[in-house]
């Protein structure tokens, strides 16, 4: 009987551990302690589009999330690919069928290599010059420069595409991308000059006005101003004829620092002319306010501006 009973239970033992074993999931679900929000990241971006123009750069500030084991290097690009949201301030000027290839970090350089489709320029609407397009093909090339150099703080960015598509980069000559010369690209640093800074956007507003390309100065001129209102295009074209006053020279000395995101001031040394007589100015302070992600001035500064 006692040897009976102890072949039962281990009977009963076998059973049992066969039932635990057989219901255990083939494929046990695993689970992410960071699953969720939790493995991504967000941060602010700058990323660089085409003015309305197609002759600068103006930044639009984005906040992108990032998965933790992603390459944020090329999360930005397939963001600035996706094109600007103030589209009615900015434009794209990489075409937007282009695919990032692949991004390498070597040193000081950043590698990136493009689809084929970023040298096709097909995209572009409306029939341009030759200068024009080649201004507009130098530009999508800092577009992508400027906007990784300072999100990675990488200071070098070298492009090349893929043009064999087979994963594997080759350079690009200068004339596909618009610049003088038989070389090919090399890697570039960040370009300040094509960048419509509150700087370079007084420097075309002041510039136009010396030149007396008042549609160009009025393009500048804020919509929304809350001492007067912005006049139509021909009254400002006719103030500045009728006025007497002509800008003669300028000098932009200094960029004060922003006391907030949306104004900054710029210090200015400048001569104004009426009629046969001529008046200079020093350190004045002229205000700029964003609009649209864009630098423009309110009419109310200009007139205090060319005030003789």
């Amino acid at each position: 009987m006692k040897k009976f009973c102890c072949l039962l239970l281990a009977v009963l033992l076998l059973i049992s551990a066969s039932s635990c074993q057989n219901s255990e999931p083939e494929h046990p679900v695993q689970i992410n302690p960071t699953s969720g929000s939790e493995n991504r990241k967000e941060s602010y971006v700058s990323l660089y589009f085409g003015d309305a123009s197609y002759s600068m750069l103006a930044r639009e500030v984005r906040n992108i999330r990032v998965s933790v084991d992603s390459n944020v290097e090329k999360a930005v690009l397939e963001e600035l690919l996706v094109g600007p949201e103030a589209t009615i301030s900015m434009t794209q000027i990489i075409n937007p069928d282009t695919e990032v290839i692949q991004v390498v970090q070597e040193g000081r350089v950043l590698t990136v290599v493009l689809s084929m489709e970023f040298l096709d320029w097909s995209f572009i609407e409306h029939d341009r010059s030759m200068e024009e397009m080649n201004l507009i093909k130098q530009l999508a090339v800092y577009s992508i420069v400027n906007t990784l150099v300072e999100a990675t703080g990488c200071p070098q960015v070298q492009l090349q595409v893929d043009r064999e598509a087979d994963g594997t980069g080759q350079r690009i000559n200068l004339s596909e991308v618009g610049m003088q010369g038989n070389g090919v690209l090399e890697p570039l640093g960040r370009n300040a000059s094509v960048v419509l800074s509150a700087h370079n956007t007084l420097e075309i507003l002041l510039q136009s006005l010396v030149d007396r390309n008042y549609e160009a100065a009025y393009d500048l001129l804020a919509f929304e101003d809350g001492s007067s209102e912005r006049p139509s295009e021909g009254a400002f074209v006719a103030w500045c004829q009728d006025n007497g006053i002509t800008l003669e020279s300028y000098s932009i000395t200094e960029t004060l620092e922003q006391s907030t995101q949306e104004e900054v001031i710029v210090m200015v040394d400048y001569t104004l002319k009426q009629s046969i007589n001529q008046r200079s100015y020093t350190a004045h302070p002229v205000q700029l306010v964003q609009e649209n992600s864009l630098w423009k001035i309110r009419f109310s500064e200009l007139e205090k501006l060319l005030e003789y």
